[in-house]
């Protein structure tokens, strides 16, 4: 999966909203490369207006930049309960972080 680089400067935060499969057990979990460049954070669930039964459950985070350099964020679901269970990709970003302009 091809990534473009996103340009962020320290202090900035960047939202994305996933989907995922809750109802059928499975939860987003996050990998980064470099953790002292950024901080995720899990927001809210977005309640949707007509949700069904087995609908996707939408969840916010929230990335936030503290330090220059660069950093990898993958976003995937997996059932965490169970060993070796295969993770799907949900979306991966290329972040580049530099210092506040004045």
């Amino acid at each position: 999966m091809k990534t473009d680089e996103i340009i962020r400067h320290v202090g900035q935060t960047f939202e994305v909203v996933l989907e995922n499969n809750g109802g059928s057990g499975f939860s987003i979990q996050w990998e980064m490369n470099n953790e002292d460049i950024a901080k995720v954070e899990r927001l809210e669930n977005i309640s949707p207006t007509n949700q069904q039964a087995g609908s996707p459950i939408e969840t916010k985070y929230c990335i936030r930049f503290m330090k220059k350099g660069e950093v990898n964020v993958h976003f995937y679901e997996t059932r965490v309960w169970e060993d070796n269970f295969p993770k799907k990709t949900l979306k991966s970003f290329r972040f580049r972080v530099d210092n506040q302009t004045s």
